[in-house]
Formats: structure tokens, sequence, C-alpha cells
């Protein structure tokens, strides 16, 4: 199974490079998540739903897409894939650059442990590609992997302590940003940001930073599923809140990847803030930054 999701997402990639200079436009529609769509993340969709329909002929899926909702690709699916065909459209620009940070991001399991564990546990694989740079981020029970040129590294979150963490912080709506994010920064916090939230909480899960934060109750089902799985098997700790329909949702928090198969207005109406770190202790200090 991983690979096939290694050579599909190999190719899936490449196809986006190849086209990404003739799909540079703003669509006037906004996907099943509820952000407005680019061409590319039109293309990309459309590209990775035929991807997985031939997948299906050897793993009955149901497709849960950030871009165009819950496709049932069999009646009776025996595994299911979370996915963001390309996350980081914000790099998109209306004018060609030479490699945006753009991510793919798959995870997949079996629906018998989606039913049990109802959250990320059910992930049986996660695979995120860096497009522009094909590198790959992994992981499954035995850990998290870096995947270079066909080279499995095996993958761990930082192990240096200091003073000064290197975080990566979400500030793409600088009015939502709280006093105690405000003293976190200005205690001597180091921020990095690639413009990719899945490709931000990458970092952490590698030891490229320390933390990551976005507290702004943004992000979606698509976007945390499958790097809480990964960050937790690269020894990391995670933690989200769950704001539905703008007000904090406590259940939703421990089951949406369950609950968004039988109710797809899940995907538009949940959003989340999230903390990322290498250890509790910066967890800790993050958690105070975490609410709206």
């Amino acid at each position: 199974m991983l690979t096939e999701l290694l050579q599909s997402t190999h190719t899936i990639g490449n196809q986006i490079k190849a086209k990404y200079r003739e799909h540079l436009g703003i669509l006037e529609k906004e996907n099943a998540s509820g952000d407005q769509m680019k061409v590319l993340d039109d293309y990309a969709n459309d590209l990775t739903l035929e991807t997985f329909q031939a997948l299906n002929k050897r793993f009955p899926l149901v497709l849960i897409s950030e871009e165009s909702g819950i496709h049932y690709l069999s009646s009776s699916p025996e595994y299911f894939i979370f996915l963001d065909p390309i996350d980081g459209s914000n790099n998109i620009r209306a004018h060609f650059t030479p490699a945006p940070h753009l991510g793919l991001s798959i995870g997949m399991g079996s629906m018998r442990d989606l039913e049990h564990y109802r959250d990320y546990r059910s992930f049986q694989y996660t695979l995120t590609r860096d497009i522009f740079n094909d590198h790959v981020y992994v992981s499954h029970s035995e850990g998290s992997f870096f995947v270079d040129q066909n080279v499995n590294i095996k993958m761990s979150v930082s192990k240096m302590s200091s003073n000064i963490p290197v975080v990566g912080i979400d500030l793409d709506h600088r009015n939502a940003i709280n006093q105690h994010l405000v003293e976190f920064i200005e205690k001597g916090v180091i921020q990095r940001r690639l413009g990719s939230s899945i490709l931000d909480f990458c970092q952490v899960a590698c030891g490229q930073y320390d933390g990551y934060i976005s507290n702004q109750a943004r992000l979606k089902i698509t976007d945390i599923a499958q790097v809480h799985h990964l960050i937790v098997q690269s020894g990391g700790v995670f933690k989200s809140v769950c704001y539905l329909d703008g007000s904090i949702s406590d259940d939703l928090n421990e089951t949406y990847m369950f609950e968004a198969l039988s109710n797809s207005s899940y995907l538009k109406r949940c959003r989340f803030s999230v903390a990322a770190a290498h250890t509790p202790l910066l967890l800790d200090k993050l958690l105070s930054c975490l609410y709206k």
C-alpha cells in the first residue's frame, strides 16, 4: 500500500510541476472546505481523483478531499483516504515564481480502524510530499521517515533544548494575534514559516522547527489529521482545539475524522487552532497562545 502511495504521489507531483505555469488563475467558486479555489487547486484535485479511482480497484476506498468533499469510490469501502491535494495555495501568485512551497498530503487506513479509534490513530500510513523539492515525509507503525531519492531516513523531532526555540508561527491574519502570542514572540522566539501549514508541521516532525502554532481557528480537518499522526510518530506532541461554527467542540476534537464521513458539512464548518512541539515543555508554553 505504501509503495502505491509513493508512486502515485510522485506521478501527481510531477504533473503538477509540469502544469504549474498554465494554472495560475483564481476560480470564482469555493471548495468543499469553504476556501476560494485556484485553477491549480482544481487541476490537482481532478488529478488525485483520477489516480485514486485507479487505486480503488485494488483497495476499495472512500476519499475525503479538502477540495471536493467525500467520494465513495466503492459501495463497500475497506479503506479511507484523507486528502489535501495541494496545500499552500497562498504561495501561488498570479505570476510565475520558480518553486512555491506546495504540499500534497495523504492519510490512509482501514475503515475498521476508523470506526474503532475515530481519530489519527486510524491511519496506517500518512505521506506528505513537498511538490517542488520532492521531499517526502512518511509515518506508519514503525515511526516516521524522510524519503529522499528512494532512501528512507529515520526521522525525529529536535533533540535540542533552548531558551530561544525555533517556532513556525502562523501570522496570516494579524488581527487575530492574542497577547499571549505577542509576549511569546517578544521573549526571543525565532520565527520561521513556509506558507503551507502542512509543510510547516513537517518541519517539526523532522527537527527543523522546535514547534509550530496556528491559533486563529482557520485550519481544516485535512490540514491537521495526517500531520497529527506524523508528529506523534516522530516523537513530538500535538494539541488541537476544534471550533464548530465558531464555538469550541470538545467532542468533535476527538472524533472529527469519523464524524466527517457521515456529515460532510464538517469539512466546511470545523476549524482548528493547533500547536505542535518537540517537547511537552514547549507545548505547554504554546498552549497559552492557542485559544482565540
